[in-house]
């Protein structure tokens, strides 16, 4: 596991918040436009003098077009230990969906010849009444 506390590699989330900033060329007024809040609560943030709620790391790592994860790592090796698990369960729910997905057409199906064989047997009775079979 990695050590959030080593000085010589960890920057603050403001000071990340800061830079990517600078680096869009967005001055704090931009900024605080996009997010609707003031110019004296992004200095805040960026100074850290104030916690941010999930919420709006949320907003700001949308802005941004980064993943939370992104925003509050500045280790690659760590955002990739943090990412890596994520994708490998985005990958098996993406699996399930699509197995889901054709399990859902084969009952289709089967109803489908459900009904055409329950209708060609007996004509006149409705399909759904399967208590006369």
């Amino acid at each position: 596991m990695c050590d959030l506390n080593k000085k010589n590699k960890a920057i603050s989330v403001g000071t990340k918040i800061r830079n990517l900033r600078i680096q869009r060329g967005w001055n704090q007024k931009q900024m605080a436009d996009m997010l609707g809040i003031s110019i004296p609560a992004i200095s805040k943030i960026e100074t850290d003098y104030t916690d941010i709620n999930l919420s709006r790391l949320e907003q700001i790592a949308h802005i941004f077009d980064i993943s939370v994860v992104e925003l509050l790592t500045t280790d690659p090796e760590e955002r990739e230990a943090i990412l890596s698990p994520i994708a490998i369960v985005q990958r098996k729910i993406l699996i399930r969906e699509r197995e889901i997905s054709a399990l859902q057409e084969q009952i289709i199906e089967l109803y489908k010849t459900l009904k055409q064989n329950l209708t060609f047997t007996n004509p006149d009775k409705k399909v759904t009444d399967y208590t006369a079979y």
